[in-house]
């Protein structure tokens, strides 16, 4: 498996990538899944934050429901030293550039990321969505 570091991530994007796949090892994963991404997104400098609060959504509230998917999450433990995306982030990861074209975006970044995982169907079905609270309808019309 190759890396998923790339070029046509942002700086932000890359450095939270680094971190998922930290918070997986630290979980004694050989993979790393979407609620390990969406973390650091929500956590970092990467500007997801404040355009979720300009949309009035609770970011605290949000970042709870992915720290409880985290704590749930299955995955074999570590074998090799590197850390992998799993199914479910490789998904996100090629509709991510969907969202980049969708938001006009440079690079592929944190807000990219996260509307493709808030994209029905991608990861998370209707009412998982809805627990969430956040729609990549909402995000786009930001």
């Amino acid at each position: 498996m190759m890396d998923v570091i790339q070029n046509n991530f942002s700086v932000s994007l890359n450095s939270s990538v680094k971190m998922a796949k930290s918070l997986a090892h630290s979980d004694n994963h050989s993979t790393y899944g979407v609620a390990h991404l969406a973390l650091p997104l929500l956590l970092e400098q990467t500007g997801l934050e404040g355009i979720l609060k300009s949309l009035n959504k609770d970011v605290a509230y949000i970042t709870d429901g992915f720290e409880m998917r985290k704590e749930i999450y299955q995955s074999a433990h570590i074998v090799d030293k590197e850390i992998y995306p799993d199914d479910e982030v490789t998904k996100v990861f090629d509709e991510s550039e969907r969202s980049k074209l969708k938001l006009g975006t440079d690079f592929i970044d944190a807000t990219c990321i996260f509307t493709a995982i808030v994209r029905q169907g991608v990861v998370y079905n209707n009412q998982q969505l809805e627990t969430l609270g956040i729609s990549e309808k909402e995000i786009l019309k930001l």
